[in-house]
């Protein structure tokens, strides 16, 4: 295939998501996943104070849980901008950039380690239009920079180049560590001892910079609160205690082979029937990258799979198909490498006559119906996360956006919140504010249908010196019966003051004379 077409194909299967972008470019799902917010912040603090602090919160501690490049990359817009409104869709420029260098890298990946060029260019292609990977690069979060990095590393294994990525990866995301561990031990069992040597050479500079600049910044985490936003291992075994790894392990394993499935578009229902399918599918998936293994093929990119499957089934978290992004490619390959050969086993089988061809026959529509049935899941999930998230996030922060003036115009720059959505709070008026990390515990309903917050929302307030505690409905999931309802929100008894309440929004602040001091 010449270059022109092969460019213009790339090209054309890059519009879609270069169109839901340009749709979101307004950014009204910022804040949804928390941590984009905070990359954000932290993106801010970098461009315009030189600091890698989170400055969100009340007592501004450096960063220390998520490695510099993602938001150092992402500061680049507030180095052109100082303003919100043009920042965002710069933010979104700039991060939906990773889906060609990714695409791009899964077909070098594809080309030099398992397949000829045009299933390589097909499957890259249509990896690029998954709607996983679409709404990735509408989200700003390090996902989609990890995953490309991932990618190319494993497509530049056999060159040094594959160090520097690495390393990038890890500054990028510490999950990177499992890479680093899988291509040892592939090196290691291929006694490749020069390249081996290289790799723990180069790992020693990511590595072991962002661990000096943990240990000299590192924040005493007393509270859950505090370890949740400054260490991500202290809050892990906090969560997880290390008796309880046994137990956690067996209680991921479901929600795992739940997100592989969703990765690889077979979500079809709930039943028993269809939950079935959808197992034999994953382990079908499975059995193609042994096949590959067996060939010699994506040893190394199974290696690291295999150390980042075992990393989320520790994890306090449950794997989701975001985790599953940088292995998106080795599961359709898995999966593409079975289904052909099981299609090749049944074209023998119709060649016999017979029996054979009877069965052949009745399985062979099964195989046709799986790619349809994943094009309906993937349309069905683009539908729903998509354009209709955006519409969905732009009513919701209407009210939002007019409490946030409120806040801006009616309180001091030294107030502090509690807010569920604190960096994005933080980002729109100037205001520091907090969250506790286990949601359920922000607040609590009455039979009757109306929240209030709870002991532990109190306690924190008092803990940390915040005067007010702002709430949205969007931080909670609507009665189905009715998603347009006002607020039913009390503070009575609370000790708190209404001091703005919309259709959507409540402010609520103590006295000032009532505001302990800020105790660690």
């Amino acid at each position: 295939m010449g270059r022109a077409p092969l460019v213009s194909i790339f090209v054309i299967s890059l519009a879609p998501s270069a169109f839901l972008a340009w749709q979101g470019r307004d950014f009204p799902h910022l804040g949804s996943f928390h941590d984009d917010a905070i990359y954000m912040g932290t993106a801010k603090s970098l461009a315009i104070k030189n600091q890698y602090r989170i400055d969100s919160l009340p007592w501004t501690p450096a960063q220390t849980k998520y490695p510099p490049l993602y938001p150092f990359y992402l500061s680049i817009a507030w180095r052109l901008t100082t303003s919100m409104e043009q920042v965002l869709p710069i933010a979104m420029f700039l991060n939906w950039l990773w889906l060609p260098v990714w695409a791009l890298g899964v077909y070098r990946f594809l080309r030099v380690n398992a397949c000829g060029q045009k299933l390589a260019l097909a499957l890259s292609c249509l990896l690029a239009l998954h709607p996983e990977v679409q709404l990735a690069a509408t989200r700003l979060m390090s996902d989609l920079m990890f995953a490309a990095l991932v990618i190319w590393a494993l497509a530049l294994l056999s060159e040094e180049r594959s160090v520097v990525m690495i390393g990038l990866a890890y500054l990028t995301r510490s999950a990177a560590l499992p890479l680093y561990a899988g291509v040892a031990v592939i090196q290691l069992w291929r006694r490749q001892w020069r390249q081996l040597g290289i790799l723990i050479a180069g790992a020693a500079l990511p590595v072991g910079g962002w661990a000096v600049w943990v240990a000299a910044h590192r924040y005493s985490a007393q509270s859950a609160v505090e370890k949740y936003y400054t260490d991500y291992l202290a809050y892990q075994w906090h969560v997880v205690p290390l008796s309880q790894i046994p137990t956690h392990m067996v209680q991921q394993l479901d929600p795992l082979v739940a997100a592989i499935s969703r990765s690889l578009l077979l979500n079809f229902g709930d039943s028993m029937g269809w939950l079935m399918l959808s197992r034999i599918v994953c382990a079908a998936c499975v059995v193609g990258i042994i096949r590959l293994l067996r060939r010699g093929q994506v040893a190394a990119y199974a290696a690291y799979a295999l150390f980042s499957l075992l990393m989320m089934l520790v994890w306090y978290f449950p794997p989701d198909t975001r985790a599953l992004l940088p292995l998106l490619p080795l599961l359709v390959l898995g999966l593409y490498v079975e289904v052909a050969h099981f299609v090749e086993l049944l074209g023998r089988a119709a060649s016999k006559g017979g029996p054979d061809r009877v069965l052949a026959f009745g399985l062979g529509p099964l195989c046709a119906l799986l790619p349809f049935g994943m094009v309906l899941n993937g349309y069905a999930n683009l539908t729903a996360n998509g354009q209709a998230m955006f519409a969905t996030e732009r009513r919701s922060q209407q009210g939002a956006m007019e409490a946030h003036r409120w806040i801006a115009a009616n309180t001091s720059t030294e107030t502090q919140f509690f807010s569920v959505d604190d960096p994005l709070l933080h980002l729109y008026t100037h205001r520091k504010a907090l969250r506790l990390p286990e949601l359920g515990s922000v607040v609590q309903r009455s039979s009757s249908g109306e929240y209030r917050p709870t002991a532990e929302t109190l306690a924190a307030m008092d803990r940390f010196n915040l005067s007010c505690l702002f709430i949205s409905t969007k931080h909670f999931d609507p009665d189905p019966r009715f998603p347009d309802a006002p607020l039913r929100f009390s503070i009575e008894g609370t000790g708190l003051e209404e001091r703005y309440r919309s259709r959507t929004e409540l402010v609520a602040c103590r006295r000032a004379k009532e505001l302990p001091e800020f105790s660690r």
